[in-house]
C-alpha cells in the first residue's frame, strides 16, 4: 500500500499536513509533529510586522466537539521567524503560511519565504484587509481582491502557492476559481467558521476578542461541503487544480471522506490539542480503511464521492 501523494510540486509519504493554526509556531514543536508522521508542516500564519494578539480567554470549548478561538494571529513578524526557519525538518517540507491587507504584504512575505529556502508558501487569504481605499471583512470573501493576492505573489516568486480559503462566503466554488485562474498551485479549504459565544450571567461575548472561528469535529460537514463545491466546480472547468481539505479531520476515515470528496491532501489541527501525536493514529486508520476497500493508493478513491453530484 502506498499513502504517497503529488502536491504543489512535493512528494508527499502520505497525504496528512499540519494545519497552520493551533501549533507550528516554534521549530521545537515541528519536530514532534514530523516525528509523529506528520508529510508536511504548515506554520503558524506570519505578518509582515510583529503581532501580539489578542487578549484572553483566546479558545473557548462552548460545547462537546466545538472549538472558537480569536488568537488574533500573534507572530513574531516575518524578519524574526526567517532567522531560525528550517525548510525542512527530518525531511518533511516545511511550508510557511503568511497573512497580509495588501496585495504588497503578501508579495514581500512570499519572497521572504522564497529566500529562506520554502519549498512553498500559503496564502492566509482569510483574514481583514485594506486594498486602495476598499474594506471588507475577508480578502476571501472577494473574487477580485483573491486573484489580485495571488497575481502580485506570482509576479514576484516562482515557489508553489497554495491559498487557503473562508468558509464565510456565499459561493466558495467562484473564490476557488478565482484564486486557480491566477495562478494558484493548489487551494485550502476552509479556514474557521464565523462564530461566538455569549455568557449568561456575565451577559457578555466569552472571548476576550469578543467573536471568533469555530474549529474541532463540529465544522467538519460544512468544510466537507465545500470542499465538494469546489472540486465539483474545477472538475466543470476543467481546473487541474489540486484542493487540500482542512476541518475537523481527527480520524482515518476523516481523512478518507475528504480524499473521496475530491482532495489531493488533508490538513489536521484542532485535535493535537488533546491527541499532539495523533498523525500516526490516522495514518494507521486510513490504512485499515484502504485494506477494508482494498485500495492502495489514495488515488484510486479521490473523488469518487463527486460522481453523486454528477
Amino acid at each position: 500500500m502506498d499513502l504517497s501523494v503529488e502536491l504543489c510540486g512535493l512528494r508527499l509519504k502520505n497525504p496528512l499536513m499540519l494545519a497552520s493554526g493551533i501549533l507550528g509556531s516554534s521549530m521545537d514543536v515541528l519536530e514532534r509533529m514530523a516525528s509523529s508522521g506528520a508529510a508536511a508542516l504548515v506554520t503558524k500564519s506570519i505578518s509582515t510586522a510583529p503581532r501580539e494578539g489578542y487578549p484572553g480567554p483566546t479558545v473557548i470549548s462552548p460545547m462537546e466537539n466545538v472549538y472558537i478561538n480569536a488568537m488574533g494571529l500573534p507572530n513574531p513578524g516575518y524578519r524574526e521567524f526567517f532567522r531560525g526557519y528550517r525548510p525542512s525538518i527530518q525531511d518533511v517540507p516545511v511550508i510557511p503560511s503568511v497573512f497580509g491587507s495588501t496585495p504588497e504584504e503578501f508579495r514581500t512575505l512570499a519572497g521572504a519565504a522564497e529566500d529562506a529556502g520554502a519549498p512553498a508558501v500559503e496564502l492566509n487569504l482569510s483574514c481583514p484587509h485594506s486594498v486602495s481605499g476598499l474594506r471588507v471583512p475577508l480578502i476571501s470573501q472577494s473574487e477580485e481582491l483573491t486573484a489580485s493576492v495571488v497575481e502580485a505573489v506570482r509576479e514576484s516568486c516562482t515557489l508553489p502557492v497554495a491559498v487557503k480559503l473562508t468558509p464565510n462566503v456565499a459561493d466558495v466554488s467562484s473564490v476557488a476559481l478565482a484564486a486557480a485562474r491566477a495562478g494558484a498551485s493548489a487551494v485550502v479549504a476552509v479556514n474557521t467558521l464565523q462564530a461566538a459565544e455569549v455568557d449568561p450571567y456575565l451577559e457578555r461575548p466569552v472571548l476576550g476578542n469578543m467573536v471568533g472561528g469555530l474549529s474541532g469535529p463540529a465544522l467538519r460537514p460544512v468544510a466537507l461541503r465545500k470542499v465538494l463545491d469546489i472540486a465539483a466546480a474545477f472538475e466543470r472547468a476543467g481546473v487541474d487544480v489540486p484542493v487540500v481539505g482542512v476541518g475537523g479531520i481527527c480520524s482515518g476515515e476523516d481523512a478518507a471522506r475528504f480524499i473521496l470528496a475530491g482532495c489531493t491532501a488533508v490538513q489536521v489541527g484542532t485535535c493535537l490539542a488533546e491527541d499532539p501525536d495523533a498523525f500516526r493514529r490516522i495514518e494507521s486508520e486510513l490504512r485499515h480503511y484502504m485494506d477494508e476497500k482494498g485500495y492502495s493508493s489514495p488515488a484510486e478513491f479521490r473523488g469518487n464521492a463527486l460522481r453523486w453530484l454528477r
